[in-house]
């Protein structure tokens, strides 16, 4: 079964937001920086004059403050290296085309074309909009459903993928 199909930054950007909490290292570095700035916060707003409700309230605005600015430095420095990376524009803009089979998969770009069995994929998932192929815990190919011509044909191509998947 062959695709062709091409990524807008928006969805390099969705992918790396999708990922992101998912990530064994996000959610260790969340954790500790939850720990860090609640007990630091904590100190500071215990000593303040309010209530119970007050301070509960100024905790959860400082935490939820530093996660969205997490967010923003995440994707300020996505936006720099798409910018700056030729690489990462022609990589973003180019026509890729996909071809499937139960032996694995071929990919091919402007740049080169790859070839994977399916032993070399760690797992197959879809989302509303799109199929992410993983070929490592932190790297998908993202696979937009917009490419096909209907949402039974995006069905039929994830069904094909994950059936062949999980025959290796």
């Amino acid at each position: 079964m062959k695709i062709k199909f091409g990524n807008h930054f928006i969805d390099i950007v969705w992918f790396s937001f999708y990922q992101m909490p998912r990530m064994r290292s996000t959610q260790i570095m969340l954790g500790i920086l939850l720990l860090v700035v609640g007990y630091t916060s904590g100190d500071i707003v215990s000593q303040a004059s309010l209530s119970l409700f007050g301070k509960v309230v100024v905790f959860i605005v400082v935490v939820l403050s530093l996660f969205l600015a997490l967010i923003m430095i995440n994707f300020l420095s996505l936006a720099f290296t798409h910018l700056v990376s030729s690489h990462s524009r022609l990589l973003v803009r180019s026509e890729k085309r996909m071809e499937i089979s139960e032996s694995g998969m071929i990919a091919e770009t402007e740049m080169g074309r790859s070839e994977m069995n399916w032993s070399g994929i760690e797992k197959i998932h879809q989302t509303r909009k799109y199929i992410l192929i993983y070929i490592s815990d932190k790297a998908a190919i993202v696979i937009p459903k917009r490419c096909f011509d209907s949402q039974v044909q995006a069905e039929n191509f994830y069904s094909y993928l994950h059936q062949c998947w999980e025959k290796k």
